[in-house]
């Protein structure tokens, strides 16, 4: 199920960032998308390293699974998506760690992902709204 999360959460984050991406007029939708948008990010990056734990356990160090479960699970969800949200913005407390290679690989190229985001989405936004003005004084 965790896999059918992530593929339809993926889409759903295309649909939204393409949203955004699109030519149109910058306004509050386009800037709340962009954060939407953001987020959903995060959201797909802790599916997928909750798949990939699932897959190979012990692909993260710091880790505090719930007492119910054996392994890692769904339902550690939240340490993920902390997880993720933390890697995505390049802060990085290092409380939780990649350990494995593929973990290691996925945590650097969503920190790039996030970084790259942010400079292309408001570079465009940006790039938007002084056109936007440019076409208002010109009427």
């Amino acid at each position: 199920s965790c896999l059918l999360d992530l593929l339809f959460l993926g889409y759903a984050t295309l649909v939204v960032v393409g949203y955004v991406m699109r030519e149109e007029r910058v306004g509050v939708d386009k800037i709340f998308g962009a954060v939407c948008g953001y987020i959903m990010i995060g959201l797909v990056w802790a599916l997928g390293y909750s798949a990939l734990e699932m897959i190979q356990p012990g692909s993260f160090a710091g880790l505090q699974m719930s007492a119910a479960s054996n392994g890692p699970h769904f339902a550690d969800i939240d340490q993920f998506l902390y997880y993720s949200l933390v890697t995505l913005s390049t802060l990085g407390y290092g409380d939780i760690t990649p350990l494995s290679r593929p973990a290691r690989s996925l945590s650097a190229t969503e920190a790039m992902a996030g970084q790259v985001y942010l400079a292309v989405l408001v570079a465009r936004l940006i790039g938007l709204h002084i056109v936007q003005c440019r076409v208002r004084r010109a009427d």
